[in-house]
């Protein structure tokens, strides 16, 4: 897969095999979270990607706590 430029953005082309075991479709909303070594891409409406999405917030409101927690 490479990225590719679409309007003013980038983006990557899935192919259908990787969105079927993703469980995902065209048109639907994912959640991306970076990790160690690249991105995490899920469903947004999976409940892992609600889970990422709460705890991307908490870490938003509360930064102190979670630099601290990295110690």
């Amino acid at each position: 897969m490479k990225l590719r430029k679409i309007g003013n953005s980038v983006g990557v082309l899935l192919p259908k095999d990787v969105l079927a075991t993703a469980n995902l479709s065209e048109g639907e909303e994912v959640t991306v979270v970076p990790v160690q070594d690249g991105v995490f891409v899920s469903a947004a409406n999976s409940p892992q990607g609600r889970m990422l999405a709460a705890a991307l917030e908490d870490m938003n409101d509360r930064p102190d706590l979670y630099r601290k927690l990295a110690e």
